[in-house]
């Protein structure tokens, strides 16, 4: 049995309240509050116009200890007010800050002790005529130096830029594609290497409860990073989980299926329900946590393939069948909605990247021989197209081309991350009645890719004939500098934007992908 204490990770960012606006439909928010410190706090909720209405939306929350989950709460906006409300601000007050009786209500109107706030729009009616759509993926600021984890030269750099966009670009809903923390970026903050691969330490309550602590913590951390805590807080988000808010490459081999392993699983999935699996409009409370929503003439079904993903399964599972068919049922839904004009597919991993030989080769080789060349394998076996996640692939292409006959004038978009790379494919399989496409946006802030060289040697390029995808068309090269996609989708058209962040030297430039 593992014995504990155990390593508790000293993360080089100053913790801050965490607050983390979700979307969940035209009038409705979701709040994620976990605060630095234990006490009773009071969220408050009001029209930006009307700074007096601060009492409108009172929330009380308490917390009892600096560790713990956080506390969700919804708040839904009257048809009254969302008729001629768009604008609407918040903040989160500490009641007791010395621990003395609360504060009376005229201290909370005008002013108290607010320790977070923020603001946020609501659609003012269920007509949207544009939708705007942001996206991110692989959030992981930190580096080693001298055996102690530091944060990135340009991280402040990077979300100060990401500041910009978000003020010149306004999105209304802001995706997190996965990867939106690290159990295991670097060494210094490899907190689940502790207990992977250790036998018993599940039956030790101790070490589960520090393992939950550290998954906890994990996102506290990663989200204190300034940029992106202003951004969680001001604007609505939909986030997904991929497999670093787990272990890197799960649910790749066998081995992830051992007790301790699973029981590991299991204690990552509780943490990530509580920060990222329920911000956002969830098809279904349990089980895989996809999600469908529809605003304007944009369609979105955002996949989990990381809940149920088991490769070693016969012939592989990325997702479970009940989510196969709320996929079939949205699209069938998409079919009767003439108003939806494009469909938006959200997947943490891109349809394609590698080239196929090297993915089936390097997908099925020992692992004894990929881990002496970088663990590759879990990589390639994210693949859709590993050969034993290529029918899973086929399934969700069999339903997307029966959408695209009965629609033919629809178009389809897949948008990914977790490459660290970014790049454009179109994409035409054998039967659709015309092609669909993926753009991948990838990385925010982690700077690990492949060397120029090595991607010119194992990355797709320029033209080829695909097994499942058909004929595939590179439409931009390959990407490395931080970036984020910007999505801006109107009646007649949809306009997919990648913004580059320049790097020192860098070359690279915006990108932009129209379709109408």
């Amino acid at each position: 049995m593992l014995s504990v204490p155990i390593q508790t990770i000293d993360y080089p960012v100053e913790l801050c309240d965490i607050v983390v606006i979700g979307y969940l439909g035209p009038q409705e928010r979701s709040f994620t509050v976990r605060p630095t410190q234990p006490g009773r706090y009071e969220l408050l909720i009001w029209p930006t116009l009307f700074p007096l209405l601060r009492w409108l939306k009172r929330t009380s929350m308490t917390f009892k200890s600096t560790a713990g989950p956080p506390v969700r709460q919804v708040f839904t906006a009257t048809q009254i007010t969302s008729s001629f409300m768009r604008g609407w601000s918040w903040t989160l007050v500490k009641v007791d800050p010395d621990g003395s009786t609360p504060t009376s209500i005229a201290d909370l109107v005008f002013g108290g002790f607010p320790t977070a706030k923020g603001q946020f729009e609501l659609d003012v009616n269920e007509r949207v005529s544009e939708a705007r759509t942001l996206a991110w993926s692989c959030h992981q600021p930190f580096e080693s130096l001298d055996g102690r984890a530091i944060l990135r030269e340009l991280t402040h750099s990077i979300f100060d830029w990401y500041q910009k966009v978000l003020d010149e670009f306004s999105p209304d809903i802001i995706w997190g594609e996965g990867d939106t923390s690290y159990a295991d970026g670097i060494s210094e903050t490899d907190f689940v290497d502790q207990v992977y691969d250790h036998p018993g330490w599940q039956e030790d309550a101790s070490t589960r409860s520090w393992l939950l602590d550290s998954y906890r913590r994990m996102y506290r951390y990663h989200w204190s990073v300034a940029g992106m805590n202003r951004a969680l807080r001001n604007f609505p988000h939909i986030l997904m989980w991929d497999d670093h808010e787990i272990r890197d490459g799960w649910g790749s081999e066998s081995s992830d299926f051992a007790d301790g392993n699973q029981a590991m699983f299991d204690i990552a999935r509780q943490a990530a329900s509580e920060y990222v699996l329920d911000v956002g409009p969830r098809v279904r409370d349990e089980g895989d946590a996809h999600r469908f929503y529809i605003r304007g003439a944009q369609a979105s079904f955002i996949f989990d393939t990381r809940t149920s993903r088991h490769y070693s399964d016969p012939g592989g599972k990325l997702i479970s069948q009940t989510q196969l068919n709320d996929f079939r049922s949205s699209c069938e839904q998409i079919s009767g909605c003439s108003e939806v004009k494009f469909l938006v597919l959200g997947t943490t991993v891109p349809f394609l990247y590698m080239k196929d030989l090297i993915e089936n080769l390097g997908s099925k080789a020992p692992k004894a021989i990929t881990d002496k060349v970088g663990g590759v394998r879990d990589d390639l076996r994210d693949s859709w197209l590993a050969p034993g996640n290529q029918a899973a692939l086929q399934e969700i292409l069999d339903i997307v081309k029966s959408l695209l006959w009965s629609r033919p004038s629809l178009h389809v978009i897949n948008v990914s991350g977790d490459i660290h790379v970014a790049n454009a494919f179109e994409i035409w399989p054998l039967g659709f009645a015309r092609p669909i496409y993926q753009v991948t946006t990838s990385a925010i802030t982690n700077r690990d890719h492949l060397n120029p060289i090595a991607s010119q040697v194992l990355a797709q390029d320029g033209i080829a004939q695909l097994p499942v995808l058909g004929l595939v068309r590179k439409l931009w090269d390959e990407i490395t500098d931080p970036n984020v996609l910007c999505i801006t989708t109107t009646e007649d058209r949809i306009k997919l934007q990648l913004k580059v962040y320049q790097t020192p030297g860098s070359k690279f430039i915006d990108q932009e992908l129209v379709l109408q």
